[in-house]
């Protein structure tokens, strides 16, 4: 897909939902400004459940999924297994924007940057209920916060990870 690996939605005006799917291998080649190796996303809305992430890449940010807006994305019941991104986010990258995770699991994501799992910036406020994020990168922080972004994270577990879990870039 133009601009990500296997789903593209340039739509700032449309809302979009995934279901029960399976984004597997998928990748954004070698282009340095390129994001979202699973799905790059820049709809007001996208709610995303019962799906698979697993062994998708990223040259540059959110391995799994790349958020560039600022409308909300909910995530639910989803597993982003193996995702990678060279510089940040090895599963999610979000630019501006609300990302509501809850029943997740992230396990063995990893990025060259920070954000191991999840890198916001530019405001983006994160919000994480119920959901484990194993064994992921060896770098700093599963997630990373930049730009003035916030996270709001309950009834999870943080394990495996050796260096720090959470790390904030401000």
């Amino acid at each position: 897909a133009l601009g990500s690996g296997g789903v593209y939605l340039n739509s700032v005006s449309e809302n979009a939902r995934i279901t029960n799917c399976r984004i597997i291998g998928n990748g954004t080649g070698d282009e340095v400004t390129l994001a979202g190796g699973g799905i790059l996303s820049f709809s007001p809305s996208l709610e995303i459940s019962n799906c698979l992430f697993e062994n998708n890449y990223a040259y540059a940010a959110g391995g799994a999924l790349g958020v560039s807006n600022p409308g909300v994305v909910n995530i639910n019941n989803s597993e982003f297994v193996n995702n990678h991104a060279n510089s940040f986010g090895g599963a999610i990258q979000s630019t501006g924007g609300e990302v509501n995770i809850f029943q997740c699991l992230f396990n063995g994501n990893y990025s060259g940057g920070n954000g191991q799992v999840i890198y916001a910036e530019d405001q983006s406020v994160v919000d994480i209920n119920f959901s484990t994020l194993s064994y992921n990168g060896d770098l700093a922080g599963s997630i990373a916060l930049a730009d003035g972004s916030t996270l709001n994270l309950s009834n999870s577990i943080l394990w495996g990870t050796p260096n720090f879990q959470i790390v904030v870039l401000d």
